[in-house]
């Protein structure tokens, strides 16, 4: 399995630079160029996640592990690199803001999994989650965002906020967790299931943890309702096969339940306070096709 993979991200990632190459000789740098090298980016984090999440079942681990961190160094290179010439050669970033949102929540999403595996915590994560914040902020002041076409803005927020919780709880802070979860339970008519699982995990993390002051006999009726709910949802969840493209209505949380938890918490108006400041990467590395070409010989290996 792990040597088809390897083969499979390889060819992959073999065709994507032929791809780039014949663009780039042909074209330079034009929106077309940049759109290739964002899909090869992707590839070599795919082929990352999946070196990272298989090593410790292949004969040489420290080998594979230091080939999908490098892997992830030349995703996130890549990255910058679209940013910095984008602006470069005046793209319309107004025409983008659906890409680097879908771009930005793969890579918190990927890297959150990587803290959760053990790996350090090392890719900026609250800075990653800043910036997606910002833009949906600054997207939601217009008047026809492309990032709101197919999905409005509460659903773009609830997907952010589905990774902030597992980012809160990785970071032992099940408070905000918890407080992060409460949002779309109670203000959102419609909750996108991978959302609303990971606002019941967050809020039973909450009650089985210290800081939320409940009587025994209370803490045990909150526990019984959330492992409840937790249980429908995965049930529903299973039932569209682990995918949900749309929202469910979120009528499971019972008013009660909604006011011991809110009780319990000092909202403030910003809430992004937690998140670092707002940093965009936007230096350009020049691409290194030789060394791009002995990563493949030496995953060919493997």
């Amino acid at each position: 399995l792990i040597k088809k993979g390897t083969s499979c991200y390889n060819e992959a990632i073999r065709l994507g630079e032929k791809a780039y190459d014949e663009f780039y000789d042909k074209e330079g740098w034009t929106p077309n160029c940049l759109d290739f090298m964002q899909h090869l980016s992707n590839r070599y984090f795919n082929r990352a996640m999946f070196l990272l999440q298989v090593k410790d079942d292949h004969g040489k681990c420290n080998e594979l592990e230091q080939l999908g961190i490098r892997d992830l160094e030349i995703a996130r290179d890549m990255d910058n690199e679209v940013i910095a010439y984008g602006e470069e050669i005046g793209w319309n970033s107004a025409d983008r803001a659906e890409a680097v949102f879908n771009v930005g929540l793969v890579r918190i999403r990927g890297h959150i999994l990587l803290v959760e595996m053990g790996f350090a915590d090392a890719w900026d994560i609250d800075e990653k989650i800043a910036d997606l914040y910002q833009l949906l902020t600054d997207e939601s002041s217009k008047l026809n965002s492309e990032l709101f076409r197919e999905i409005t803005y509460a659903g773009r927020l609830q997907e952010l906020e589905a990774e902030m919780m597992r980012y809160a709880l990785v970071k032992k802070d099940i408070k905000l967790a918890a407080q992060l979860a409460i949002r779309p339970l109670l203000e959102d008519e419609y909750v996108f299931l991978p959302t609303e699982i990971q606002a019941v995990v967050s809020l039973m993390a909450y009650v089985e943890s210290s800081e939320l002051d409940l009587d025994t006999s209370s803490r045990a009726v909150l526990r019984h309702h959330l492992k409840e709910l937790g249980q429908n949802l995965k049930n529903e969840k299973m039932r569209v096969d682990s995918v949900c493209s749309g929202g469910v209505k979120s009528e499971n949380v019972s008013a009660s339940m909604a006011n011991v938890f809110s009780a319990s918490f000092e909202f403030t108006s910003d809430r992004s306070a937690s998140a670092a400041e707002t940093r965009l990467a936007s230096q350009a590395l020049e691409p290194d096709k030789a060394f791009f070409t002995n990563q493949v010989v030496i995953m060919e290996q493997f």
